[in-house]
């Protein structure tokens, strides 16, 4: 969203909430998630003071103790002070609060980008530990995946996504995910000599790949994951798989980038993205 959409969107927010309407037609619970709402826009378009009030109204209404108004009382202190100030008062909330426990991991995730390698790995660290205590938050594996490729630990990033697809398996971007980092985990084999286990690689890799495009026909991402992958196990120097069905799978690809293209049915970085695979991939 754009500044212009984002200033435009609070506006009618503090139109609707000042109006007196959003009192009169909604009920308590969803006048306070209104409020909520108001607080994150008024924090986005730097209206600090109007933040802080709808932070009042919400302590006054749920109590200071709040888990929920925690993590808004920790969101203030980020925009208004400075982020080791709001770590501080994140970590003296109980680790139960998943919330506040999120916030502090956004954190580490803000200052890990240009802290110590310790910073980095206490963001990796705390991601595990979230996980560890709510396996079934699809969300925290798939940024602790990101952390692990961002580290080029691509076997451990596999795992995370593969925990995701468990979670949300008709994730077309996700299966998509898992073929790229498979394509990058071979090329690591490759050069370390091990072939056997790199073509393996490959083979799964273009096998989400086409997972990605049985669940999202023109998925030009997938499409270009099936080429290369496809390519790239025919340019083995002895593949032990079926060399046919590759090429079979190669072709289907490249026809059906090329009509993506043809037919200009994507966006145009995609646009972009086909072509360039369908030049690089003949």
């Amino acid at each position: 969203m754009s500044p212009s959409e984002l200033t435009a969107l609070y506006e009618r927010s503090y139109a609707f909430i000042t109006s007196g309407t959003a009192a009169r037609k909604l009920e308590t619970g969803e006048l306070y998630s209104v409020f909520e709402l108001h607080f994150y826009l008024a924090l986005l378009t730097s209206h600090d003071v109007e933040a802080a009030a709808i932070l009042t109204t919400l302590s006054d209404r749920f109590g200071s103790g709040s888990p929920r108004v925690a993590v808004l009382e920790a969101l203030n202190i980020e925009a208004t002070e400075t982020l080791a100030k709001a770590l501080e008062f994140i970590d003296k909330r109980p680790e139960t609060e998943i919330g506040a426990w999120k916030r502090r991991i956004a954190i580490l995730k803000t200052t890990a980008g240009s802290a110590p390698a310790t910073m980095k790995t206490q963001y990796v660290t705390e991601l595990v530990k979230l996980v560890d205590h709510v396996p079934s938050d699809a969300e925290a594996w798939s940024e602790l995946a990101h952390a692990y490729i961002d580290a080029g630990l691509y076997s451990q990033a596999l795992f995370a996504l593969h925990e995701v697809l468990l979670l949300v398996p008709l994730a077309y971007n996700i299966n998509a995910l898992v073929g790229e980092i498979g394509l990058k985990f071979s090329s690591v084999l490759q050069s370390q000599g091990s072939t056997a286990l790199a073509e393996d690689k490959l083979v799964e890799a273009v096998k989400f790949f086409l997972r990605s495009v049985e669940l999202c026909e023109d998925y030009v991402r997938g499409w270009t994951g099936v080429l290369v992958g496809s390519t790239r196990i025919l340019q083995q120097s002895k593949p032990t798989a079926d060399v046919k069905l590759y090429q079979l799978v190669q072709e289907m690809a490249r026809k059906q980038l090329q009509k993506i293209v043809d037919t200009k049915d994507a966006r145009a970085e995609d646009l972009a993205a086909a072509e360039m695979v369908l030049k690089n991939y003949k």
